[in-house]
């Protein structure tokens, strides 16, 4: 089953009111983690870094159920980070956003990958 076709609406029967992270990774098998990933780098590009099924099903509630818009995804070996680029947010919401995002992963016990992901905005950055 493919989920970036998705409506949001349709995530709401995985979890109420709001799916979770987890709940989605729990839907997802190896063929659409691919093709979620594949939008934006391979796979194996990820090596060890974060769990190819946290990253998608991250992305995937990025966009379904807080409907932003992964412009982006790419591997810094250097900082062994995984960077996802958010569209159209200022300074003030990319923080918000962050704090949100990484507190979520945390109390849905995925700290490890919210210590690998950094959440950008470059509208952001550009002040």
């Amino acid at each position: 089953m493919s989920y970036t076709s998705l409506e949001a609406s349709k995530y709401t029967t995985v979890s109420s009111p709001k799916p979770t992270v987890r709940a989605i990774m729990g839907l997802l098998d190896g063929a659409t983690v691919r093709e979620v990933l594949g939008k934006y780098l391979r796979p194996e590009e990820l090596d060890g870094l974060v769990d190819p099924k946290e990253l998608a099903a991250l992305i995937l509630w990025l966009e379904h159920v807080l409907e932003l818009k992964v412009i982006d995804v790419a591997v810094s070996r250097e900082f062994s980070f995984v960077e996802v680029d958010i569209d159209d947010c200022g300074w003030e919401e990319w923080r918000a956003i962050a704090k949100e995002v990484k507190g979520e992963l945390v109390n849905e016990g995925l700290e490890r990958l919210a210590g690998k992901v950094a959440l950008v905005c470059p509208k952001g950055l550009k002040g």
